[in-house]
């Protein structure tokens, strides 16, 4: 639930952010559109892990191979999207092809 918040709060402050900047850079938003989508299907992956680690309650085989799974996705995968949030708040990233 927290790495989910965390997302979440992520999410909405690169959303802000390109809200806020899109007046003094209107490129900006078309710059970082690939680092912003894959921050956001991290974000929806954290909430899809935090929901079959909530569904995997019992202790069958099936359920500890389900929270596994999602601890994985949660420890391994979701840190990557650090990364896209940061390049999101990097105004000046530039595309050498717009001029």
């Amino acid at each position: 639930a927290d790495a989910l918040r965390a997302q979440l709060a992520a999410w909405r402050g690169a959303t802000a952010a390109l809200r806020d900047g899109r007046t003094t850079d209107p490129q900006w938003a078309l710059r970082v559109a690939d680092d912003y989508l894959h921050g956001a299907a991290h974000a929806l992956l954290a909430w899809a892990w935090a929901a079959i680690f909530r569904a995997a309650a019992g202790d069958d085989a099936a359920s500890r191979q389900r929270r596994e799974a999602a601890r994985f996705g949660l420890d391994w995968l979701l840190p990557q999207a650090q990364v896209h949030w940061q390049r999101v708040a990097q105004r000046e990233a530039a595309l050498p092809w717009v001029a």
